[in-house]
């Protein structure tokens, strides 16, 4: 049975490691800053019974700022939300859009980072583990197991 110990493998990740902490900070700052705006929105709803692309707007924008999920608004929409709402309200519309939308870059930086260190492990795998497709009879390879 092939066996390669787990240090023969550099699994460290020093540039994505720090990634879901920052993730973790703004998916906190943001749900900080949820009630406040989700009710905000649940009060501005009654203003908007007489046009129906707007409320839905805002309810599907409400939903999810609750769900903690990227939103992006018309941008007519959010002009007359920002003045329905009014001082703190709307000021915290728009840090919480800003920030969703900082934290959606991360998470899709983060992804990118992990993806090229995870490449450099898998190769060093793939220079010291023989080839499931290499010519040799295959039927026969033990399986790889990681051993610490």
């Amino acid at each position: 049975m092939n066996r390669l110990p787990v240090e023969s493998l550099d699994l460290v990740l020093p540039r994505t490691s720090d990634s879901p902490r920052r993730e973790t900070a703004y998916e906190q700052h943001l749900a900080e800053r949820a009630g406040l705006l989700t009710d905000a929105l649940h009060a501005a709803v009654p203003a908007l019974d007489d046009a129906p692309s707007p409320r839905r707007a805002v309810l599907k924008l409400r939903r999810c700022i609750h769900n903690g999920r990227p939103a992006q608004p018309p941008e007519d929409v959010m002009t007359g939300l920002r003045a329905t709402l009014g001082g703190p309200a709307g000021l915290a519309l728009t840090d919480w859009l800003d920030g969703m939308r900082d934290l959606s870059s991360l998470r899709t930086r983060t992804d990118a980072l992990y993806e090229e260190e995870t490449r450099r492990p898998a190769r060093a795998c793939g220079t010291s583990c023989p080839s499931r497709s290499s010519p040799r009879d295959s039927r026969r390879q033990a399986p790889i197991r990681l051993t610490t």
